[in-house]
């Protein structure tokens, strides 16, 4: 067999002894041969890992904010240590250990809309994604857009006083220049906008080579590089130039890329859903993988206890990479090792319901529920 070598943390994974104890599958992609041990595999190949799982418990799960009738979308936290919880037509919550302030929804924006996505920049400006009133197939097409709180008030960004395409947004990120990126876009119309402060810069499939126009995702790496998961591709977006990672690229089909995070290491770590497929949960699709672009290589995780795939993911200070279904009725967590452990959400009390998950400064996982935050 011949040697698999990878920079941190598949190189992790090797030192551990695990490549014999897991079940591994090498696919070589340009026609490469086996040959002998002192030769390494190609930067094409695929190496896929099938998780052992094993239980695992956490410690004391405590409700910090009662929310009864709430129904929370997103968690974001500023520098000050300020929670901001974005919920779906009741407003906007700035929570902290001394104070809980509310924003209601029809004081921000007349009418009422759902906040989606929430990012904060350096200067902890607060950028939220927000849809309006009117739906299609679960959109909002008026009374939304991009909504900036600078600690003073809030300011509106929308098709009527932008180029943004829609007035909804549905996923933000700022970069390490204050760049602005939010997905401005439904199933068939708008893409990515950039705004830096003084210009728009709006992809579309239009204008550039975005394959798609809706967007699943949102990353931005240690060099301002943005990654964009769109369905079966991810798009690297640096200093305008947009390169497209497909099948060849990446080394698998996903069926659909639904998360993905950027680790210590720079490399690009996502989710695959199957919880919108006609077949879910066959056993030999991957449910996560990592993805070093610099050398096209891809390392695959099979979960057979996920069926619908993993839908949301969150990375900690230890790179660990913690996996969320739908619902929250499980948790997947993986720290580097042989065995993916599985946390049963029932043991632990999380409610279902549970919409949001983030990480904070200190690795606590907050949790938004249809009654409340709850903190792990």
């Amino acid at each position: 067999m011949k040697k698999v070598k990878f920079k941190n943390p598949f190189e992790r994974i090797a030192q551990k002894g695990t490549v014999a104890i897991l079940l591994c599958m090498v696919f070589m992609f340009c026609g490469c041969n086996m040959t002998d041990d002192s030769q390494e595999i190609d930067e094409k190949d695929l190496v896929e890992y099938e998780l052992i799982t094993e239980d695992f418990e956490l410690g004391a799960l405590r409700k910090i904010l009662d929310l009864d009738g709430y129904i929370v979308n997103s968690i974001a936290f500023d520098s000050r240590g300020n929670a901001w919880i974005g919920t779906f037509k009741q407003g906007i919550i700035r929570y902290n250990a001394e104070e809980t302030v509310f924003f209601d929804s029809e004081s921000i924006i007349p009418g009422g809309f759902t906040v989606n996505d929430i990012a904060i920049d350096q200067k902890d400006n607060v950028w939220i994604g927000v849809s309006g009133t009117e739906f299609e197939f679960g959109v909002g097409l008026s009374g939304g857009g991009l909504l900036k709180y600078d600690g003073q008030g809030f300011t509106l960004y929308n098709s009527q006083n932008t180029p943004m395409p829609l007035d909804q947004v549905i996923k933000v990120e700022v970069d390490s220049k204050n760049n602005v990126w939010f997905a401005s876009c439904n199933y068939n119309t708008g893409g990515i906008v950039k705004y830096d402060g003084t210009n728009w810069t709006v992809y579309t499939p239009e204008n550039s080579l975005l394959p798609y126009n809706l967007v699943n995702s949102i990353a931005i790496d240690q060099a301002d590089n943005v990654w964009v998961a769109f369905y079966n591709k991810l798009v690297k977006i640096s200093e305008n130039i947009l390169e497209i990672y497909s099948e060849k690229e990446l080394g698998f089909m996903s069926y659909n890329i639904g998360d993905i995070k950027i680790n210590s290491e720079n490399f690009v770590v996502g989710a695959i859903d199957y919880s919108y497929s006609s077949s879910i949960g066959p056993p030999s699709r991957p449910h996560m993988f990592i993805f070093d672009s610099e050398k096209n290589t891809s390392l695959l995780f099979r979960w057979p206890n996920f069926l619908t795939g993993v839908q949301k993911i969150i990375i900690d200070h230890n790179d660990y990479v913690w996996c969320f279904t739908r619902y929250a009725q499980k948790i997947g967590l993986w720290t580097g090792d042989e065995h993916g452990k599985i946390i049963d959400c029932s043991k632990i009390g999380i409610p279902e319901g549970v919409w949001a998950v983030e990480i904070d400064s200190e690795s606590r996982i907050w949790f938004g529920s249809e009654d409340g935050i709850y903190i792990l």
